[in-house]
């Protein structure tokens, strides 16, 4: 039945792939760049494979402050793609950064700012996360942007909205003190979100907020509650491949 199930979803996204891609903008989000082979882990050669594809298929890869420049200019340009990385992993730093320096592409790494520097438990294994002194070698680099994730990256549905505000104005606090910048954009944990928290996110000063549903970024999309697309360990070359065109099947 697995196997079925496997080969009706591949047949499916390569069909999808012969279809025109919609108009807009392409977020991908990702965690770790690891050889471990848990369902938020691609493999360093799979995540230089996905590179060259994007750069194959001429898909240029712009930073979250050009797309909120384009939604600002009423116009979001086609065949443009956003890295994103959530948690603020230390393998972004060890396998990530140095593919980011080789290709000069910019990415955003949402961190977990109550972890840094710490061993974080998931439920799959402990995993280190970036130090201070990494995230300001990256973050001067000009190629990667440190944006909050909240303080302790809870499920924002089962806390109250004092909570909610707490953590994400604790997040964008230490970040904005530690690169001396302002930080406009945020990630909601586990992409989990409502009408109150999309308010509470947006009083706390964030310009634009990412979910995690699938889908293309237009002028029509709700800045506190964008698409993303999310690319894990089984995301095949065929799959990738369509959902640079079509955006992914949910």
């Amino acid at each position: 039945m697995n196997y079925v199930r496997s080969f009706v979803k591949l047949s499916l996204y390569a069909l999808r792939g012969l279809l025109p891609r919609t108009r807009g903008a392409l977020i991908l989000a990702y965690h770790s760049i690891d050889a471990h082979d848990d369902q938020y882990t691609v493999s360093p050669e799979m995540f230089e494979w996905q590179m060259e594809e994007i750069a194959r298929q001429g898909i240029r890869v712009i930073s979250l402050r050009e797309l909120e420049e384009m939604l600002n200019a009423g116009r979001v340009d086609d065949k443009t793609a956003l890295l994103t990385f959530d948690d603020g992993r230390r393998d972004n730093y060890t396998n990530l950064f140095p593919i980011v320096r080789k290709r000069k592409i910019p990415v955003t790494i949402f961190s977990i700012t109550g972890e840094i520097g710490k061993v974080h438990a998931s439920s799959v294994r402990l995993m280190s996360m970036l130090t201070e002194a990494e995230m300001r070698e990256m973050q001067a680099s000009g190629l990667v942007d440190f944006e909050p994730h909240t303080e302790t990256h809870p499920k924002l549905t089962t806390v109250s909205l004092e909570d909610v505000r707490r953590e994400v104005d604790s997040s964008k606090y230490t970040l904005e003190k530690m690169f001396s910048k302002v930080c406009s954009y945020f990630a909601y944990p586990y992409g989990r979100h409502t009408p109150e928290i999309r308010r509470v996110v947006k009083e706390s000063g964030i310009r634009l907020a990412l979910a995690t549903h699938a889908g293309f970024v237009t002028t029509e999309s709700d800045r506190m509650a964008l698409p993303r697309n999310d690319i894990r360990h089984d995301v095949t070359r065929a799959q990738f491949k369509s959902i640079l065109n079509c955006s992914s099947l949910r």
